[in-house]
């Protein structure tokens, strides 16, 4: 006599197995799925940290603007204290 009931039951247990693997794969997938996406928003964000550190003041290849100039007071002009009243 040839039992084909117990192998069936193993094909079955067998596909089951599998069909709970391929579930299993799909539930890792969607969270290496989540983990690369936030691994790409950090990596734009620290991107774009580094490109405000990095870019030039006036921007757009143009050269920078020279500071506003100083004062023509004769007071800044001395680059010294000048007295003021009878200090003898």
């Amino acid at each position: 006599m040839v039992r084909s009931l117990p192998s069936v039951s193993m094909e079955g247990r067998r596909l089951e197995e599998e069909e709970q693997e391929q579930r299993e794969v799909l539930l890792i997938h969607s969270q290496v799925r989540r983990i690369k996406r936030e691994d790409e928003e950090t990596r734009r964000h620290l991107l774009k940290l580094q490109l405000l550190e990095t870019r030039p003041a006036a921007g757009h290849g143009q050269e920078a603007s020279r500071p506003a100039s100083r004062s023509l007071s004769p007071l800044r002009r001395s680059g010294s204290a000048i007295p003021v009243g009878d200090w003898a």
